[in-house]
This record gives C-alpha cells, structure tokens and sequence, in this order.
C-alpha cells in the first residue's frame, strides 16, 4: 500500500513516503507538490496536513487535482488546515501572551516554505474538494497542535473514472505552470463556468468562446472531448490563432474598437460576438483564416505577453494603466498623464478614476468644455456615496470658478 505524506515538514509520519521541498534531513524525497513523481491512479492515500494554506487559494483546485490524478480510485485524501473562522475567535478570547501564537498559527513564520497565502473555513474546503471529484466528505478531529482550531476532514477519490473538469486543470498546469495567478484566476471565473454548463452549448460555440479567450486553452478542451463530439470542431484554426498570438491581436484590435458605451462587461459581449461570427463563417464555409482576419494580422500587437483576453484581464491593465498617469500627473507631466488616461479609458470605458482625473488635467489646462465633458462621464459611473459627495462638490466649483485640484486624485473602493 502506497501512503504519502506531503509537506511533511520536520514531522516524520511512520508508514508514509514523506515529501516535502525544504526540510530535506527529514523527508524520504523532494518533490514539488504540484507535480508529484507518481503515475496515474497509483496511490492509495495521501496525508496533507497543514500544507494547503501555504499556497495561493487560486492554485488550490489545481493542487487537489494533482493529488486526485495520482489517487486509485477509491483512494483516500487527509487534509488538515488552520481554522480560520476559529483561530479569529481565539484571537478575541485569548490573553496577550497566546495570541502571538495563534497569530503565527494562522499566518505562518517567516522562514522558507513557512508562510501562509491563504486561511480557510470548513464550508469553503469541503466545496473545493467536492468542485475537484471526490465524495464521502466528513469532517474529523484534528490531530495536530491541539492548543489551536483546525479543520481536519476525510475524502475519497470517486470510482467514476472520467472527470473533465479535474482533468482540464490538470492539462492547464502542464500548459500553464504555476505560478500564473491571474491566468488562473480568469480561467476559474469564465472558462470552468463554461465547462460546467457545456452540456446545454454546442461544441462548437463553447469552442470559438475558449478560442477568443485563448486558443491554448481551447485547444486544451478539445483534446479531452470524445472524438464524436470534437469533430463539430476543425482543430487547425486553433493552431493558427495559436501561431499568431490571437490574445494579443485581440486586445491590439480592442484598444481600436468603438465603445458605444461606458460598461465594460456589454462591450466585451459585443465585441466578442463580432469575433464569434467571423470565426463561425470560416469554420461553415471553410474559408482560409488568413483571409478572414487579414486586417487583425495587420495590426501589431501592442502587448505581447497577456494571458488571456478576459474583462478581469482589461479591467487590471486599465488599472494599471490609471495609476501610471497619476504618477506622471503627480510630477506636473500632463500631457503623458493625458496620454495614459486616455489609453486606459480605451482599455476600459468604464473606469471612473481616469475620467475624474482627466477632468482636472483639462481643467488646469483651462479647457473647460472638455474638463465639464469628463466631469459628466465620471458622474455616470460612481456608484459610492462618499466619492458622488466628493464628485459633485468638485464639479460645481469649477461650474462656478474654474477651481480644479492641482494634484490626481486616488479612489480605492
């Protein structure tokens, strides 16, 4: 019988191969626990005791699944972790001197492979480990540090043999490698989504989706689908979009796209279904793609490292792009301030903070039409009371006087 213990530690668990990828004096082998050295279904149980706190809550469904790829069927998964919602309730309870170590006991220490990135609560744990394939969840006794809360439960690897979502993330992280935080992140939120209600989509819709939001990834899906149901699909447009970069072309040609409106989310939806019917007329009539998208490969790629072309995707670069004007605006440089504002209102129409300050820049440049103009935008997108009192203050004097703030202004919501 094959039992792991993963991130042992300096604890040493009798019975068990004990991995860790520091403490190398007491683990039986180093391994990175995204990638365990085992095969396929070869496993019979796996001890992971206070271990997944020390990665990103984004990569967790991407660590159950690899300890689900080398389980049997029927194989066991141990999970220890802090409680969060009862180490909270310790820290409220405790004297001085014991919180300290709660305080430590949540968060971590700071030495190698010591620190935490995430806390969970039971509610949040069991979902994930439902969401990844296992069943017969129970909740045990913890059976370590016994003077803190922890959460300890049981789960098992369920006999169905297909999973598709369990192994999509599996070939995401062979694709992919950790870290790839915000790729992740727009895959947990869009594509599984998709994945989860496919059965109601044809293939090839839910193909030009994948496609448009990253033809690796798609053609991630279509390697995982029975060959009954990929042939709705032709496999070479994915290697074209692939070759030319298409989530670079397809943010150079958003920056290029008509806004009609200040929602982000409407006008991703509109501009994705221009793409989506273009694609579907070269897949119906069979057309070259080379002709098809001529224009799209004209254009150069005005990035050429995105991850993925998502509306979390836009709404941070246009973030990014925001916070750069303001440091240049802060240094009296208005015109490369204007600029930027203006590139990150084009990322992103709906990001009040770049029309708010690109209302002052004209209105210290005493361009009052186009200052009121930005003035007007803003309004129509702030939806905190506090920053509309703010708003409506600062616009009615410079109704009144022309009086603009000489400094760019931050909102964090």
């Amino acid at each position: 019988m094959l039992k792991l213990n993963l991130g042992c530690g300096i604890y040493y668990k009798p019975g068990y191969v004990n991995i860790d990828k520091f403490e190398l004096s007491v683990a039986d082998q180093q391994a990175d626990l995204y990638f365990l050295p085992y095969p396929d279904n070869s496993v019979d149980e796996i001890e992971a005791s206070h271990i997944i706190e020390h990665f990103d809550i984004i990569h967790l469904p991407y660590i159950l699944t690899e300890w689900w790829r080398v389980l049997k069927p029927g194989g066991k998964l141990f999970l220890e972790v802090p409680n969060l919602w009862g180490s909270v309730i310790n820290l409220g309870l405790r004297r001085k001197s014991k919180k300290t170590q709660t305080i430590r006991f949540l968060f971590g220490v700071d030495m190698p492979g010591n620190f935490h990135k995430a806390g969970y609560t039971y509610p949040l744990l069991k979902k994930n480990i439902i969401n990844t394939g296992f069943t017969q969840i129970k909740r045990l006794h913890s059976v370590s540090f016994h003077s803190e809360s922890g959460i300890r439960m049981s789960a098992v690897k369920s006999l169905k043999k297909v999973n598709l979502i369990a192994n999509f993330r599996l070939k995401v992280k062979k694709v992919f490698p950790p870290p790839n935080v915000m790729l992740y992140s727009a895959i947990e939120s869009n594509v599984i989504q998709m994945l989860q209600s496919m059965q109601d989509e044809s293939i090839k819709n839910l193909m030009i989706d994948f496609s448009l939001f990253h033809p690796q990834v798609a053609k991630i899906l279509y390697e995982l689908l029975p060959k009954s149901r990929a042939s709705e699909f032709d496999p070479s447009l994915l290697e074209f979009m692939i070759a030319h970069n298409f989530p670079s072309l397809m943010f150079s040609n958003w920056m290029k796209w008509s806004k009609l409106t200040q929602n982000l989310s409407l006008e991703v939806q509109r501009f994705i279904e221009y793409w989506k019917k273009r694609i579907l007329t070269v897949l119906d009539e069979n057309t070259n793609p080379e002709n098809k998208f001529s224009y799209l490969l004209s254009t150069t790629p005005q990035v050429s490292d995105i991850a993925c072309f998502s509306v979390e995707l836009l709404g941070l670069e246009s973030q990014k792009l925001c916070n750069q004007a303001m440091k240049a605006f802060q240094k009296a440089d208005l015109t490369m301030a204007q600029d930027i504002l203006e590139t990150s209102i084009r990322v992103n129409p709906s990001n009040e903070l770049a029309y708010w300050n690109l209302a002052r820049i004209y209105g210290i440049k005493k361009n009052h039409r186009r200052a009121l103009e930005y003035y007007h935008m803003t309004g129509s997108l702030l939806k905190n009371s506090k920053w509309e009192k703010l708003w409506r203050t600062e616009r009615d004097q410079f109704r009144k006087n022309h009086l603009v703030p000489k400094e760019p202004l931050q909102i964090r919501y």
